[in-house]
């Protein structure tokens, strides 16, 4: 049995291994994540690892969206219930996997209405750099690209790198040709995809 300590390897396995294990240990890996999450010993970062880790397992190899989603939400409301700091795992891309499931199961209005109570809970306040924030515009962004409105697509992804701890574009909106919005949002979203921080670089 998985125990607290081997959490990362459950994890890593959840991730990258499950689908190439025969199907007795795939019921091992969900065993000892459900494990983990029951015991009262378990840190709470360790089981939102773990409710995370089941919505992955869920999502992209048994495909069932609907189940992949209440675990996502499960580690959400249990991430959310404490100020800790955690330390392997960011909050917002907690929630960005459950944008990213409201918009395979087509729930294009409560993806967007959820996108506006995060900029509206956060928005007013100072941050250097901000998870949930960067991630809410970041999806506003994309969903504005494939509208075609290429112009508010590069306003919100520069909304979104304005949160990221790495600060590396620059370029003012005024200033950029109407036929280059297009480009400059690949440019920029490109840039985002290649620069990765760890958790403990970002303020929350």
């Amino acid at each position: 049995m998985i125990n607290e300590e081997h959490i990362f390897t459950a994890y890593e396995l959840a991730q990258f291994s499950y689908r190439n294990l025969m199907d007795d240990r795939q019921d091992y890996i969900i065993e000892s994540l459900n494990n983990i999450i029951s015991s009262d010993k378990t840190a709470i970062e360790n089981k939102v690892l773990a409710f995370y880790s089941l919505g992955d397992i869920y999502w992209n190899y048994i495909v069932d969206l609907d189940k992949a989603i209440e675990y996502i939400n499960m580690a959400i409301e249990l991430a959310s219930s404490t100020d800790i700091r955690f330390n392997y795992i960011l909050r917002g891309s907690v929630w960005e996997n459950r944008l990213q499931l409201l918009g395979l199961l087509e729930k294009t209005y409560e993806l967007e209405e959820e996108l506006e109570k995060v900029i509206n809970k956060y928005g007013n306040e100072k941050f250097e750099s901000n998870s949930y924030l960067h991630n809410a515009y970041k999806y506003k962004a994309s969903i504005e690209y494939n509208r075609g409105s290429f112009k508010a697509a590069l306003e919100n992804l520069m909304n979104a790198q304005r949160y990221y701890p790495v600060k590396f574009y620059a370029n003012k909106l005024h200033v950029i040709e109407i036929s280059d919005y297009k480009n400059e949002f690949e440019n920029l979203e490109l840039l985002l995809s290649r620069n990765v921080c760890n958790v403990k670089d970002w303020q929350m």
